[in-house]
C-alpha cells in the first residue's frame, strides 16, 4: 500500500494544480476513484502525509519547506523584466505563472520559478535540468524556451513560450477526430520527441497532459511540455543529480515503459518510444493498455506489475468492448474500428510496447516513419516476415491490374490439398483437445480446493467482523454518552461541596455565614461547560487515543472505527484541530487497511471535509465533496446527498445561488423519497433550503422551512443537540427578518440559553448564538444592552480563529455597524477599516464580498463624519466590483442599484461640502452623479420595475430619482443657465406622477 501511494503522491505534487496536476491523476488513477481521493486527501493534508512521501528527494522538500519562508510572488510583481499576470498553476517545486514581457517587446509568456523553502541541492538540480532541456530544443511541436535567470532572492527561474491548447486526447475526442487524423497528430508528436533525443534529451514523461493541442493558423497542431523530469543523454544535464534512487519512479505509471516502471536508472530514448506506443494505444482504443474497461480498479502497484510482465491485448481486440460513443468519436462502429486497426496498425503499436528495448522501433523517427507508411498506403517495418503481407499491399494499390489474375487462380484445382490439410489439422486438434481436458481437470480440482478454503475464511473473517462491530458500536455508545455540561454542572457542585466541608471543619461561624454567597458570586463567572470539556480532553480523550493506538494496534480496521468515533465527539464538543489530526490518521490507516474503495474509508474522507468546514477551509472541503458526487454511484444515498447538500452550502456562502438551489432541489426531492421526513439528513437538507430562501430574499418560505427543521431535529435529535440549535438559531433570524421582534427575541434568548449550557461558552455554534443576540437588541435600540454581548463575541472569535480570521473580522464588522448607528462615530470608523483591511488581504470570494460590505459601511461612516471625497474613492471601487459581477447574476441587482445610489450621494455632498470654492471641479463631480444617477432612476419608471428588480431594487431606484433632482438642482446653482432647472422640473413631474398612479 504504501509503495503504491508513493510514487502517486511525488508525481500529484510536481504538478501544477489545475489542469496538470488533474490529467496526471486521470491517468494514473483511471477507474479507481478512492484510490483518486487517497492521493488528494494527502495532498491537502501535507502534514500527516508523512508516512506516504517519496523517501530522500520528498524528505528533503519537507525539510525545505518547514524553514523560514519569505513572501510568495502575487499577481503585479516583476521577476526580471516580466510582470506576474496570473498564477497557470504550481506542483510541489515550482510554481507557472501567466506573465507579460515588457521589453524589449511587449507579449505573453509563460514564467516557471522555483517555489519558496524549494532550494535544496537536490531540486535546484531538477528545475536547472527541465531549463537546460528546454533551452537544447527548437521544435515547432515543443514548448520553446525563451530566457531564464535568477529572482532578488536567487532562486532560478526560466521563460517559456505559451503552450495553449488542451491535451491530445480530450482534443481528438472533442473534434471526434478519425482514426487517420488522430495518426497524423501523433506523427507530429514522434517528430517533436525524436527532436528531443537529438539534442540528447530524453522526455520520460510522455502522456496527454504533456502533449496540448490547439489551432494554430486554422490547423491542429500539437506541442510537447513539461521536461521537468527530462534525463540527459550526452550532454551536461545535473544529470548524476537527476538519476532515480532506489525505490523511487520518474513518470506517469501508465505510460511508463518496462525498465522504468522497475525504477531503472539508465533507461535511454527507447523508454520514450513504448510511452508514445501507450499515447498510440490510447488514440485509438479511448484507454492504456493496462488499464481496460474491465478492469477499472487497477492500482498502481498492479498496473506496474502487468507493465513489467503481461501482454497488453492488441488494440483491435480491446476496440471490441469500446462503448458506442467512444467509437463514434472515431469515426465508426466498434466492428469496423476494429477492421481498420486489425492487422498494421495491431503491428505497429505491439512494436513500440516490446518489453524489450530491442525489440523496439530504436527511435521515434522509425515509429512516425511507420504511422506514415500506413497513411500513405505503403508497408510499414512492424509487418511479419513473408512475401503474403506485401502482396496483399501490392494489390491494395494496384487493384484493377491484379483483378484478372485473381479469378484465372480461383479457378485452379486445390480439392487435395485441401483435403490433406485438413486432415492434418484435425490430428493436431485432437492432440491438444486431449491435453487442454488434462489441464481443465487440474484446474476443476485446484478450484474446489479453493473453494473450500475461502469459505472457511469467509466464515472466521464473518465471525470476527461481528465481534469488531459489537466493540465499535460500545465504545461510541460511551463516547455519545459524553456530557460536558453535566460534567461541569458536577465539578462545580463538587467545588462548592468541598469548600463548605472545609469551611465548616474550621469552625469560623462568620466564615460560614458569609464565603459560600462570595464563592457563588465568584464561580457565577466561571462556565463550567467549558472547563469540564478541557477536563474530558486532557483526561478522557487523549488517554483514550493511547489506548486504542496501544491495544488495537494489530487490528487495523477496529483501530479506524475507534478512532473516526473519537473523532466525531471531539467534532461534536467544538474541539476542532483536535478531531482534525485524529481524521487524518484514521483516514491514512483506512486506505492502508481497508483500501481505497471501502466504504469506511468514504466515510472518514467526509468526516475530513466536515472538519474541515467548521475550520474554515473551504476549499478543502468543497473538494472532498465534489470527489463524492463524482462517484455517486457508488457511495450510498446518504452520503451522496450529503455531499450535495454541503456543497451547495458552500456554494451559497460564495454567491453561487443558482447551482445551489439546483443541488438543494434534487437532493431534498430524492431525501424524502429514499430516506424518509424524519431522516437527520432530510432534516438537513430542509435545513439548507431554508438558509436558500433567506439569501435569496424569501423570508416568508425561510421561516416556514427552518421551522419545519427545528420540530424535526427537536423530534429525532434532542432538544439540546447542536442540529437543532442551529434551526432554533436560524428561525429566530428568520422571524427578525420577518419583522416579528417580540417572538423572534425570545427565540434567540432561549437558543443562546440552549447553547450555553449544552455546548459551553467557546464553542463556535455559541459563538453564533452570542452574535445572534447582540444583533436583535442592537437592531430594537438597546446598544448597551448589545454592547457585552458583541465585546464577548468579539474576544470568543478571536480566542477561536485569530484576529484576522473571516469570522472574527465579520464580528467586528457588525459591532462597528452598532457603533455607527450609536452614533459614535469615530469608534465605528476605527472598527470598519480595520475589518475592511483584513478582508482586502484575503482571496475568496466570500471575503471579497464581505470587503465590498465593509467598505460601503465606512463609507456611510465617512460621509456622516463630512468626509465625502474620501467616501467617493471607496464608493467607486465598489460600484466599479458589483457591477463587474452583476451580470448573469441577478441576485446582485439591487446591490448594484445601492451602490451606485450611495456614489450618487457620496459626490454630491463632496461637490457641495467640499468642493465650495471650486465650483469646476463640483461641476465635474455632479455631472458624475448625474450619469450615475440617471440610468437608475429611468428604470424606476419603466412599467415592469417592481416586478424585475424587487423591492429592494424598487426602493433604491425611487431614492435614485429623488436624488436625481437635487443633483440637477445642484448643478444649476452652479450654471444657472444652463438648463439644470428644466431637469429637475421635469423628473420632479414624473416623480409626481409616478406618486400618484398615472
Amino acid at each position: 500500500m504504501l509503495s503504491e501511494l508513493e510514487p502517486l503522491y511525488h508525481g500529484a505534487r510536481e504538478r501544477s494544480p489545475g489542469a496538470e496536476r488533474t490529467a496526471f491523476l486521470d491517468r494514473a488513477c483511471a477507474g479507481n476513484p478512492a484510490l483518486r481521493a487517497r492521493v488528494e486527501a494527502l495532498l491537502r493534508a501535507d502534514s500527516a502525509a508523512g508516512d506516504f512521501l517519496e523517501r530522500a528527494a520528498a524528505l528533503e522538500v519537507i525539510g525545505a519547506a518547514a524553514g523560514p519562508r519569505e513572501r510568495a510572488e502575487q499577481p503585479g510583481d516583476r521577476i526580471g523584466r516580466y510582470e506576474l499576470l496570473e498564477l497557470l498553476g504550481q506542483g510541489g517545486f515550482g510554481a507557472v505563472w501567466l506573465a507579460r514581457q515588457l521589453t524589449p517587446l511587449t507579449r505573453p509568456v509563460a514564467v516557471k520559478v522555483l517555489r519558496l523553502g524549494m532550494d535544496s541541492r537536490q531540486i535546484v538540480a531538477r528545475f536547472e535540468a527541465e531549463r537546460q532541456a528546454l533551452a537544447l530544443m527548437e521544435h515547432p511541436n515543443i514548448a520553446r524556451a525563451l530566457d531564464g535567470g535568477l529572482t532578488d532572492d536567487g532562486r532560478p527561474f526560466f521563460v517559456m513560450e505559451v503552450a495553449g491548447g488542451e491535451p491530445i486526447t480530450a482534443y481528438c475526442d472533442r473534434e471526434r477526430l478519425p482514426i487517420a487524423a488522430r495518426l497524423a497528430l501523433f506523427g507530429q508528436v514522434c517528430r517533436a520527441v525524436q527532436h528531443a533525443h537529438s539534442k540528447g534529451v530524453i522526455h520520460r514523461d510522455v502522456k496527454p497532459g504533456n502533449v496540448l493541442v490547439a489551432r494554430v493558423d486554422g490547423a491542429a497542431t500539437p506541442k510537447v511540455i513539461d521536461f521537468g523530469i527530462a534525463k540527459a543523454l550526452a550532454v551536461e544535464l545535473t544529470d548524476r543529480t537527476l538519476v532515480t534512487q532506489v525505490g523511487q519512479i520518474a513518470g506517469t505509471p501508465a505510460y511508463m515503459s518496462p525498465e522504468q516502471a522497475a525504477g531503472a536508472p539508465d533507461v535511454d530514448t527507447r523508454s520514450d518510444v513504448y510511452s508514445l506506443g501507450v499515447l498510440l494505444y490510447e488514440l485509438l482504443t479511448g484507454s492504456t493498455p493496462f488499464e481496460p474497461p474491465d478492469q477499472p480498479r487497477a492500482g498502481l502497484s498492479e498496473i506496474q506489475r502487468r507493465i513489467r510482465e503481461s501482454d497488453p491485448p492488441p488494440p483491435s481486440t480491446r476496440i471490441a468492448a469500446m462503448p458506442a460513443e467512444a467509437a463514434d468519436c472515431r469515426g465508426g462502429e466498434p466492428r469496423r474500428l476494429r477492421s481498420l486497426l486489425r492487422g498494421e496498425l495491431d503491428w505497429i503499436v505491439m512494436r513500440a510496447l516490446e518489453k524489450e528495448p530491442g525489440r523496439r522501433y530504436q527511435t521515434a523517427a522509425e515509429l512516425a516513419e511507420d504511422v506514415s507508411a500506413v497513411l500513405a498506403d505503403r508497408p510499414v517495418r512492424a509487418s511479419p516476415p513473408g512475401w503474403g503481407y506485401r502482396a496483399r499491399k501490392f494489390c491494395r494499390r494496384h487493384r484493377a491490374g491484379v483483378a484478372a489474375a485473381a479469378v484465372v487462380a480461383a479457378a485452379i484445382g486445390l480439392g487435395a490439398i485441401g483435403t490433406a490439410a485438413g486432415w492434418m489439422r484435425a490430428e493436431r486438434a485432437n492432440v491438444e483437445l486431449q491435453a487442454a481436458n488434462r489441464q481443465l481437470d487440474l484446474a476443476l480440482e485446484r478450484q474446489q480446493d479453493a473453494t473450500r478454503r475461502a469459505e472457511a475464511a469467509e466464515r472466521e473473517a464473518s465471525q470476527r467482523a461481528a465481534l469488531l462491530e459489537q466493540v465499535a458500536t460500545f465504545q461510541q455508545e460511551q463516547l455519545r454518552a459524553i456530557d460536558p455540561a453535566g460534567f461541569g454542572a458536577a465539578l462545580r457542585r463538587d467545588l462548592v461541596s468541598q469548600y463548605e466541608h472545609a469551611l465548616e471543619r474550621a469552625a469560623d461561624p462568620a466564615a460560614i455565614e458569609t464565603t459560600p454567597a462570595e464563592l457563588e458570586a465568584a464561580l457565577a463567572r466561571v462556565n463550567f461547560t467549558s472547563a469540564g470539556l478541557r477536563a474530558l480532553y486532557s483526561g478522557v480523550f487523549e488517554r483514550a487515543v493511547r489506548t486504542i493506538d496501544e491495544r488495537f494496534s494489530t487490528e487495523g480496521e477496529l483501530r479506524i472505527r475507534l478512532l473516526r468515533a473519537t473523532a466525531e465527539t471531539l467534532h461534536r464538543l467544538g474541539l476542532l484541530h483536535e478531531a482534525r489530526a485524529l481524521l487524518e490518521r484514521a483516514l491514512a490507516l483506512s486506505l492502508e487497511t481497508t483500501g481505497p474503495d471501502h466504504p469506511a474509508t468514504w466515510a472518514a474522507y467526509m468526516q475530513v471535509g466536515h472538519v474541515a468546514t467548521s475550520i474554515g477551509d473551504l476549499a478543502g472541503a468543497a473538494q472532498v465533496y465534489r470527489d463524492v458526487l463524482a462517484l455517486r454511484d457508488s457511495v450510498t444515498p446518504e452520503m451522496g446527498i450529503e455531499a450535495a447538500r454541503l456543497l451547495a452550502v458552500l456554494l451559497i456562502g460564495e454567491g453561487g445561488m443558482k447551482p445551489a438551489e439546483a443541488l438543494l432541489s434534487e437532493s431534498l426531492g430524492r431525501a424524502e423519497r429514499e430516506l424518509g421526513a424524519d431522516h437527520p439528513e432530510t432534516l438537513a437538507c430542509v435545513n439548507a433550503y431554508a438558509m436558500l430562501c433567506g439569501s435569496l430574499g424569501r423570508f416568508e418560505d425561510a421561516e416556514r422551512f427552518y421551522r419545519k427543521a427545528f420540530e424535526g431535529r427537536a423530534r429525532t435529535h434532542g432538544p439540546h443537540a447542536p442540529e437543532t440549535l442551529l434551526s432554533l438559531s436560524n428561525l429566530g433570524r428568520a422571524l427578525h427578518r420577518l419583522g416579528r421582534l417580540e417572538e423572534s427575541e425570545a427565540v434567540v434568548r432561549d437558543s443562546l440559553a440552549r447553547h450555553r449550557e449544552a455546548l459551553g461558552a467557546e464553542h463556535p455554534h455559541t459563538l453564533n448564538a452570542v452574535v445572534a443576540m447582540a444583533g436583535m437588541l442592537a437592531s430594537r435600540g438597546r446598544f448597551d444592552e448589545a454592547e457585552p454581548y458583541y465585546e464577548e463575541a468579539l474576544e470568543l472569535a478571536t480566542a477561536l480563529y485569530g484576529p484576522k480570521a473571516a469570522d472574527t473580522l465579520r464580528v467586528l464588522r457588525v459591532f462597528g455597524e452598532m457603533r455607527y448607528a450609536e452614533g459614535r462615530l469615530a469608534d465605528a470608523e476605527t472598527m470598519l477599516r480595520r475589518a475592511c483591511e483584513g478582508f482586502a488581504a484575503m482571496e475568496t470570494r466570500a471575503a471579497r464580498l464581505d470587503a465590498q460590505g465593509c467598505r460601503r459601511d465606512l463609507a456611510i461612516v465617512l460621509i456622516e463624519r463630512g468626509r465625502a471625497g474620501e467616501a467617493v474613492r471607496l464608493l467607486r471601487e465598489v460600484a466599479a466590483e458589483v457591477s463587474a459581477e452583476a451580470p448573469g447574476n441577478p441576485s446582485r441587482a439591487a446591490d448594484v442599484n445601492e451602490a451606485r445610489t450611495l456614489l450618487a450621494e457620496a459626490l454630491l455632498l463632496h461637490a457641495q461640502k467640499e468642493l465650495v470654492d471650486q465650483p469646476d471641479a463640483a461641476m465635474s463631480v455632479l455631472d458624475e452623479a448625474q450619469e450615475v444617477l440617471a440610468p437608475l432612476a429611468e428604470r424606476e419608471f419603466a412599467p415592469d420595475a417592481p416586478e424585475a428588480t424587487g423591492s429592494a431594487g424598487a426602493e433604491a431606484g425611487g431614492e435614485a430619482a429623488a436624488l436625481l433632482i437635487r443633483v440637477y438642482r445642484a448643478m444649476h446653482e452652479l450654471q444657472p443657465d444652463a438648463g439644470f432647472d428644466a431637469q429637475a422640473a421635469k423628473w420632479q413631474r414624473r416623480v409626481d406622477a409616478h406618486a400618484a398612479g398615472e
